[in-house]
């Protein structure tokens, strides 16, 4: 009878426990995260559309803009399907993302693009059955339960919403997890658009522990771009966003080619010794595809 009462006692401190940890707020990481995820063309959207890209996202590096500090995103994208808008699958695009800044005490994550300078409110967790998340795209987006998961001895709640694709199996558990992002990726509702296309969240650490979905392991597969990207990539394009013009500065490249986001060549040339600049001043605001020697491609953004 007594181990009967003890297990009872246990089992009301445990739900206690539980619920007062959910109502502790994790913020949105600012340092040292990265996140895997992956995305797929929806044609029919019904399970058998094709897998085009693989997205690997990180925040390195903090920057100011009107005054206000940001974390600087940047990103690697790898397009991984066949005849996925008619580039090479050994294609990749590296480059500043955008920038973020959050209002913990407001539990809001402010996100700004890299060809912008409007900031745009990314998350607001303070939410109820019922509410819309920030993002709504055809629908989608309303908050449908809160619930929370167990994340390395801590309980982070978990927002289920509506899908944009109900009958796609890669797009029915859409939530945001606090502390993580998307599970469709950290920052999907800012960055893409799910038109005609979708993502999913497919591994994200923080200070080389893994957080999501598993916590066995890192994400493994920043390996090989940290050794390429951080700090100890000999390429240097600057500045990034761009007003008037972009300088590539690197040894043993030949030649450049700046084209639009849809393959439009802009300009291409060859490069005058270690460092050459480009003019930009006459392009439009946005986001452009720089190739060195045809096999190195780097997303570049022009603002004013």
């Amino acid at each position: 009878m007594k181990l009967h009462l003890i297990y009872i006692v246990c089992f009301f401190l445990l739900i206690k426990t539980a619920s007062a940890q959910t109502n502790v707020y994790h913020p949105f990481p600012d340092s040292n995260a990265y996140w895997s995820s992956g995305a797929f063309t929806c044609d029919l959207c019904d399970g058998t559309d094709g897998i085009c890209y693989n997205f690997y996202e990180w925040i390195l590096g903090d920057t100011i803009i009107s005054n206000n500090t940001y974390h600087k995103i940047y990103d690697y994208e790898r397009i991984s399907g066949n005849n996925c808008l008619g580039y090479d699958t050994s294609s990749g695009f590296l480059g500043y993302e955008g920038a973020i800044r959050q209002d913990t005490s407001g539990k809001k994550l402010y996100y700004i693009k890299a060809y912008d300078t409007s900031e745009v409110l990314q998350y607001s967790l303070n939410l109820s059955i019922g509410d819309t998340l920030t993002g709504n795209i055809a629908g989608a987006n309303r908050v449908l339960s809160i619930d929370s998961i167990f994340i390395r001895c801590n309980y982070r709640k978990r927002f289920l919403l509506t899908p944009l694709y109900q009958n796609h199996p890669l797009d029915t558990n859409y939530a945001i997890i606090e502390g993580i992002g998307s599970t469709q990726g950290p920052f999907i509702m800012a960055m893409i658009p799910n038109f005609e296309s979708g993502r999913w969240l497919s591994c994200f650490s923080q200070n080389n522990l893994s957080y999501y979905p598993y916590t066995t392991s890192i994400c493994q597969l920043f390996t090989g771009i940290n050794k390429i990207v951080l700090n100890k990539n000999p390429i240097k394009i600057f500045p990034n966003p761009a007003n008037s013009s972009i300088t590539i500065k690197g040894k043993a490249i030949t030649t450049y080619t700046l084209s639009s986001t849809l393959g439009q060549v802009i300009k291409e040339g060859k490069l005058n010794g270690d460092e050459t600049t480009i003019a930009v001043s006459t392009l439009p605001n946005g986001i452009y595809i720089l190739a060195l020697d045809g096999r190195s491609f780097y997303k570049v953004s022009v603002i004013r």
